[in-house]
């Protein structure tokens, strides 16, 4: 609808000096080579009589004398490019190939040019299948026809590197007829191979899923995950966690004697013991984390030099904490500027809190 269009194109394969063009009044428009393709060199108005489907060129040799047209009027011609009119008209009418009303009915030629493959659509209510029908380019005698049952066959293609015939079905299956002799790859790859199973071990080793405790509140959350979908997530957090880089368990401490058992944990306690014992401390564990509490703490304990003392017994023997603090000259500045008192609400020294113009108009009370 909506005036003349074109539906179909295709162009001679051999020399590309045709391209043909089919249209949805019926006609066929032709281009030869030129430098410029802005109007048809040939058309054929009364091609057909309904919307043409596809346009198709006959090679023998390096011409391509010989098109095909394919419409829904249920016919295929044959047209001698060299005298293309009205008049003439076509070399041969094929007919009684119904297309059932499948605007993508196509037609399609062997690389030899030797054969003329259409197919023939499925009715409904009416006697017969669909079918692929093989003609003859010399008599243009049907040779073969192929039955698809209700699959209507719409588009062909015939590859020289493979020399088999693709069909697509108005089904949306796609149907590879081959030669046990002459066709080459493609389903040759797969015809007569058993399809690959899985071994009864592969099988068993894929297990029968993720098991949930569904007393446990925790695997009851990975299940309700699970059916939203984010398997892959609770992967990832298991293999995170089953990570070896995790700090350990330690034993636990029980007293003033580690839970290890082996020689040198037991060597290792004795030293922590006796070390502590020397400084005066309770137990090897309960060590001041602070080291400023703790050195004052011990700093007047004992008036006889122990462990670093001796060090500084001659240049250093009355004991000195600096208790200096390094203050950079940002910090002094930063300082100065918070110095000072600041307004409780708003945080700032020059207060908005309190319009201040309002209070000279206030007059002063005289005894």
């Amino acid at each position: 609808s909506g005036g003349l269009h074109p539906c179909c194109c295709s162009y001679a394969p051999n020399d590309a000096k045709i391209i043909a063009s089919g249209c949805s009044d019926g006609s066929v428009q032709l281009f030869f080579e030129k430098a410029r393709y802005m109007k048809p060199d040939r058309i054929l108005r009364t091609a057909h009589t309904d919307r043409v489907t596809d346009v198709g060129f006959i090679c023998k040799g390096t011409a391509s004398n010989l098109m095909v047209t394919r419409s829904l009027d249920d016919t295929m011609k044959i047209w001698d490019t060299r005298m293309l009119s009205d008049a003439k008209g076509p070399v041969k009418v094929l007919g009684d190939l119904p297309c059932g009303g499948q605007e993508k009915a196509g037609v399609c030629v062997s690389p030899d040019g030797k054969y003329l493959v259409a197919g023939t659509a499925f009715a409904k209510g009416a006697l017969g299948s669909a079918s692929v029908r093989i003609y003859d380019t010399e008599d243009y005698q049907q040779v073969k026809a192929l039955d698809f049952g209700k699959k209507s066959p719409l588009k062909f293609l015939w590859p020289s590197e493979l020399n088999q015939l693709v069909v697509s079905t108005s089904s949306g299956e796609v149907t590879m007829l081959y030669s046990p002799f002459s066709s080459k790859k493609g389903a040759l790859h797969f015809v007569g191979k058993k399809a690959k199973t899985r071994a009864a071990s592969a099988i068993e080793y894929a297990g029968t899923g993720p098991i949930f405790n569904m007393t446990d509140k925790d695997d009851i959350q990975k299940f309700w995950s699970t059916g939203h979908g984010n398997m892959q997530s609770i992967r990832r957090q298991e293999a995170r966690q089953a990570q070896k880089t995790l700090t350990p368990i330690r034993p636990p401490v029980q007293g003033d004697k580690n839970a290890g058992s082996s020689d040198q944990m037991a060597f290792a306690a004795l030293v922590l013991k006796s070390g502590a014992k020397q400084l005066h401390l309770n137990n090897a564990v309960g060590v001041e984390k602070d080291s400023q509490k703790a050195l004052l703490a011990y700093a007047e304990k004992t008036a006889k030099p122990s462990l670093v003392d001796h060090a500084y017994a001659k240049t250093q023997p009355t004991k000195i904490l600096d208790w200096s603090v390094e203050e950079s000259e940002g910090d002094k500045r930063m300082s100065a500027i918070q110095a000072g008192e600041f307004c409780k609400k708003c945080g700032q020294k020059m207060c908005r809190c309190t319009d201040y113009s309002a209070w000279g108009n206030k007059r002063q009370k005289t005894g």
